[in-house]
This record gives structure tokens, sequence and C-alpha cells, in this order.
């Protein structure tokens, strides 16, 4: 139990004034670490591709996605990768696993799967 007088577990805790508190912790609550969709593809039709980004955009968006990285210029500094990079960013991790698990989204995803080779990878993300 913590103590008022700053004391948990017999061990002393810092007192912290609230402006200097995590952005994690709003009044009280804390927030969670938002999350993302990470993909890696290489188009292996790009005729059919297309098709695929023109439909899946606006289910994930109504889903909470917001695009930070979506096929933009890169290149491999060590190792092997995919041609393609998509980041996906949801406010949270549970966003991110239902906006992939979708059933809508997941009928779109068989276009993707049909047209390139992907690594699609759900990550949290990370707050200091």
């Amino acid at each position: 139990m913590t103590e008022r007088g700053g004391r948990a577990f017999g061990l002393p805790v810092p007192r912290t004034r609230p402006e200097t508190l995590p952005d994690t912790i709003i009044r009280g609550q804390i927030a969670m670490p938002k999350g993302y969709i990470i993909g890696h593809i290489t188009v292996t039709d790009p005729d059919a591709y297309p098709e695929y980004i023109r439909r899946d955009t606006p289910i994930l968006e109504r889903l909470g996605a917001r695009f930070l990285v979506r096929g933009g210029r890169s290149e491999v500094a060590e190792g092997s990768s995919h041609e393609r990079h998509v980041v996906i960013e949801f406010p949270s991790y549970d966003a991110a696993k239902a906006a992939y698990n979708d059933p809508e989204y997941q009928e779109v995803a068989e276009i993707r799967r049909a047209s390139a080779d992907s690594v699609i990878i759900l990550v949290e993300g990370h707050d200091e």
C-alpha cells in the first residue's frame, strides 16, 4: 500500500507534480500506448494491387487508422526486406488488432494476399 508520506512497500516513492507526468497519464487515467500495423510488401501483380489500396483505406480509416508510412522511398541499410513498407497507427494495440481482424478488412486483404507477398505485424507502441 502507498502511504501518504510517500512510501510504498517500505521504499521511497518520488513525488511528481502533475505537469511532469508522462503524456500517458491523463486526469488520473492511464492512456494505452498506440498500436500499429506494419506491413512489408512485395507486389507481384501490379495491375490488381491498386484495388486493394483503394478498398482497404476507407475501411481502416473508419476503424481509427492513420497512415504514417505508405510505400514511400526506402532503402535497406542492413539485411533484406520486401520492396514496400506501410506503418498504420491506431489509438491502441487492441484497436490495431481489431482492425486487422475486422471481417470487412479481411475480405479486402484477400486481394493483397493474391497480388503480393507480405509480412504483416501488429505492434504495441512505446510510451515513456
